[in-house]
């Protein structure tokens, strides 16, 4: 049977359904679905969050639980893929940064950082005359390549 709504006021201290949705997704991260009577829960459901929550398990629920099969972390993942094709980290950030499609341009705080310098330094470059802005105050893209370029050389 359904929590009503007194008792779930009484749970959460708070007296809305949206407030108590967001009292149950801060204390036990869940998405509670809720109406204009309050979340939607029944006596059991709460009660194994709880216990979950808690670390609580009654003999019914230990009977349930199986262990979960070992999963490999994502970083160890990728290393291994890594050490199968001989790239590292980094390279293969740069292959695939390379074939995203890139903006046609970007603005200023954004081309500072693709830049790799401070957002004063742009602004000083722009005033001087080494970076040009377009007719929407943006950096393009070619002008940030070129800028590259001529830094590098």
């Amino acid at each position: 049977m359904r929590i009503s709504l007194e008792e779930l006021i009484n749970i959460t201290g708070k007296k809305t359904p949206k407030t108590q949705a967001d009292w149950f997704k801060s204390h036990f991260d869940v998405d509670a679905v809720y109406d204009s009577l309050g979340v939607i829960i029944t006596h059991d459901v709460f009660n194994a969050i709880v216990a979950k929550r808690y670390g609580v398990l009654t003999a019914k629920d230990e009977k349930v639980a199986e262990p979960r099969p070992q999963l490999i972390p994502p970083k160890t993942k990728k290393k291994v893929e890594q050490e199968d094709q001989g790239l590292d980290y980094d390279e293969i950030i740069k292959l695939v940064q390379n074939t995203q499609p890139q903006p046609p341009h970007y603005n200023l705080t954004d081309a500072a950082k693709k830049l790799g310098i401070s957002y004063p330094t742009l602004k000083k470059y722009i005033l001087e005359g080494k970076i040009k802005l377009n007719a929407i105050n943006f950096v393009s893209a070619a002008e940030i390549y070129k800028f590259l370029e001529n830094k590098d050389s």
